[in-house]
């Protein structure tokens, strides 16, 4: 996804919303931001990393998951355009946190 204010590319991510799971929120923000709809999603492990902000270590679950059958993109105020990317081509500036996520894929 390249992310509209940022335009870096990145991964679907977002706060959970009150009296909502992490898979819950993590099925919602795939949609929002992709217009995707994913039917099951599989935590792959907790992701650790230092709020550059804060400097709060948190913890965030990584899940992955298949969508089924593609829709068209609905660009919103977050995301400016989303592309599906074999891990090799250069498709310009990557988040380094969200690089590091692919190797939860393999």
């Amino acid at each position: 996804m390249l992310q509209q204010i940022s335009k870096t590319v990145g991964i679907t991510a977002g706060k959970r919303e009150e009296g909502e799971t992490p898979l819950e929120c993590a099925l919602r923000e795939l949609q929002e931001e992709t217009s995707q709809k994913a039917t099951d999603l599989t935590l792959r492990g907790l992701l650790k990393s230092i709020n550059k902000q804060d400097g709060q270590m948190k913890y965030n679950p990584v899940f992955i998951g298949e969508v089924k059958e593609l829709v068209p993109f609905e660009e919103n105020e977050e995301i400016a355009a989303i592309t599906l990317w074999d891990l090799k081509t250069d498709i310009g500036r990557i988040d380094e946190l969200d690089f590091r996520l692919f190797s939860f894929v393999d």
